[in-house]
C-alpha cells in the first residue's frame, strides 16, 4: 500500500465583511449585523473555509472618518461553519457617517482556526459592505418655530385652531 498523508496548513482568512442591513439611513438604537465570512488563504478563488472559534470576539465599528469606539461582539454561532456574525447597536453619541469595519479581534483567550488548527489571519479584506452604504444619522428633530393660521384674536370654546409646527 502506498497511503499518502496530506497536511493542510494554509490559514483562513476574512473573505468578505457584509451585513443583511439594507441600504439606507440608521440612527439611535438601530441594530446593524455584520457578517464575517472565511476563506481557506488567499480570498482570490480559495474555497469557503470553516472555522471554529472558542470564546469570544469583537469588530471594532467606526462611523465617517472615526473611530467610533463601537463594538461588534462576535461567538461560536454553530460549530463549524464558514462565518461568523456580531450585531452593532448604534450609540445615541455615534458620530454621523457611514459605518466602517476598523479590526477585528478575539477577546482574552479567545482562538480562531480551521479544522486542521490552522489560526485565522484576522486582516480585513479590500471590500466592506460591497454595494451597500449603512449611513448614521443620529440628528435630533429640532423645533424651529410654531405658527398659526387663525387671525381672530379671540376664541370661544369649540372654535377650530390651526397649529403648524416647524421642524
Amino acid at each position: 500500500d502506498n497511503a499518502s498523508l496530506t497536511v493542510e496548513t494554509v490559514k483562513p482568512v476574512i473573505s468578505t465583511i457584509t451585513t443583511t442591513s439594507s441600504t439606507g439611513t440608521y440612527g439611535a438604537g438601530a441594530t446593524i449585523p455584520i457578517k464575517l465570512n472565511f476563506k481557506n488563504g488567499s480570498a482570490g478563488g480559495a474555497a469557503d473555509e470553516t472555522v471554529e472559534l472558542t470564546g469570544t470576539g469583537k469588530i471594532n465599528v467606526g462611523v465617517g472618518a472615526a473611530a467610533n469606539g463601537g463594538i461588534a461582539t462576535f461567538s461560536r454561532e454553530t460549530p463549524h461553519t464558514t462565518f461568523l456574525t456580531g450585531t452593532y447597536t448604534v450609540g445615541d453619541d455615534d458620530t454621523e457617517g457611514a459605518i466602517t469595519v476598523e479590526s477585528v479581534e478575539l477577546v482574552g483567550a479567545g482562538t480562531l482556526t480551521d479544522v486542521a488548527g490552522n489560526t485565522a489571519i484576522l486582516t480585513l479584506p479590500g471590500a466592506i459592505f460591497t454595494g451597500k452604504t449603512i449611513p448614521i444619522d443620529n440628528t435630533k428633530p429640532f423645533l424651529n418655530t410654531i405658527t398659526t393660521t387663525t387671525t381672530e384674536t379671540q376664541r370661544k370654546i369649540g372654535d377650530p385652531i390651526v397649529i403648524q409646527l416647524n421642524f
